[in-house]
């Protein structure tokens, strides 16, 4: 396949993960809430089984957990922090890894979520196959990233990385916009139902759905 997002060579997350430190400021707590928060008008509560892919700290399946008691958590990270901080903070499966290991395909769950974790990586078009091979059939992936075409995003990196958020300044290394993000989950046999923009439209997020052939 032609990719078609851009790739600036940088180190990514995989070959140097980061602690997510959601909560470290005002600022970056803020930040996390409003994505998130529209994350969630997205996510479809009848799931019983849930892998979020990139899972940082958890925060986003701590929120799940408060409206789905009963549901299945499993989360996956590059970073060991990241994940001992789960382990002791939420309930759920857990485990440092790069990719969505097999397993899953043998056991598959009802929803993917991979949010603001595509830009970081150096084969965002493997891991969506790796989701569609460990989804149901009829399974949801709730994906979000940056719009790199958006020039107020590029002002708020901008400035964020070069104040509080240093340590991520060189994390993004893939560059996404609309048209090519929905052409990537397109390729990668994904049917886009639903778009919603947060973080003052500066992030992308979309549910879709597996497409059987």
């Amino acid at each position: 396949m032609k990719k078609q997002y851009a790739f600036n060579g940088e180190k990514t997350m995989e070959r140097n993960p980061l602690r997510q430190q959601a909560l470290a400021n005002p600022l970056s707590q803020w930040a996390l809430n409003e994505r998130l928060e529209s994350a969630l008008l997205l996510f479809p509560k009848k799931a019983k089984k849930v892998l979020d892919f990139g899972c940082g700290e958890g925060h986003f399946i701590g929120r799940l957990q408060t409206s789905m008691p009963h549901a299945e958590f499993f989360g996956i990270d590059a970073s060991n922090e990241n994940v001992l901080f789960c382990r002791r903070k939420w309930k759920g499966t857990f485990e440092t890894c790069s990719h969505i290991p097999e397993k899953f395909s043998q056991n598959p769950v009802d929803v993917i979520t991979l949010l603001e974790i595509l830009d970081h990586l150096e084969d965002p078009a493997k891991v969506l196959k790796q989701a569609h091979d460990a989804l149901t059939p009829d399974g949801m992936i709730i994906v979000s990233v940056p719009d790199t075409a958006s020039l107020k995003w590029n002002v708020i990196w901008g400035v964020w990385t070069n104040t509080f958020g240093r340590i991520w300044k060189h994390a993004h290394i893939q560059h996404f916009n609309e048209r090519t993000l929905t052409r990537l989950l397109e390729e990668k046999k994904f049917t886009i139902l639903e778009k919603k923009r947060a973080l003052f439209n500066c992030i992308m997020i979309f549910k879709c759905v597996k497409h059987i052939p």
